[in-house]
């Protein structure tokens, strides 16, 4: 079955060859069509107009650096769940019914950022309820924190092959 053009993705990478997202394939190509990148790889893809026929781009180089706190990778459930390899960060069962739980809880001014989220079971979320870790006697496998992109581009199950040179 043949890939939609929507499905494509294109590692994006800055100025100084640092990896900086991952985007649709069709914005890079505009992207590279404005000049303000150029395309390293491309897929066997092309897209067709009246006059042109283009390249889809799998891998571009900006023409600019990109500055250091744009290249985050976004706080969702997901993300957090890969973090933590999908393992209850109390007791250490994997896989199962899993949920997130607040460090710091909400009602005690903890927030929803990286370093105060981890992924956690059931039992554990109700056994720590809405207490710090310190009252609730439980301690953390590991402590939470932001990763990095290319941690996460690496190790992302949907990167693809062709990336892998550009992401060490």
């Amino acid at each position: 079955m043949k890939k939609m053009l929507h499905s494509f993705k294109t590692l994006k990478l800055d100025a100084s060859w640092r990896p900086v997202g991952v985007i649709p394939s069709t914005e890079a190509l505009v992207l590279c069509i404005t000049d303000l990148a150029t395309t390293l790889e491309s897929w066997d893809r092309k897209i067709k107009s009246a006059s042109y026929t283009f390249e889809l781009p799998s891998v571009i180089l900006l023409t600019k650096f990109v500055m250091k706190s744009k290249r985050q990778i976004r706080c969702s459930r997901k993300n957090i769940m890969w973090r933590d390899d999908h393992t209850c960060q109390y007791c250490g069962v994997t896989g199962g019914m899993l949920t997130l739980d607040h460090v710091i809880p909400k009602s005690r001014g903890g927030g929803k950022v990286w370093n105060n989220i981890v992924a956690c079971c059931i039992r554990c979320n109700q056994k720590k309820g809405d207490k710090l870790l310190c009252d609730s006697g439980m301690t953390l496998l590991r402590s939470p924190r932001r990763p990095s992109m290319r941690a996460w581009l690496r190790l992302n199950p949907k990167a693809e092959q062709q990336w892998d040179k550009y992401i060490l």
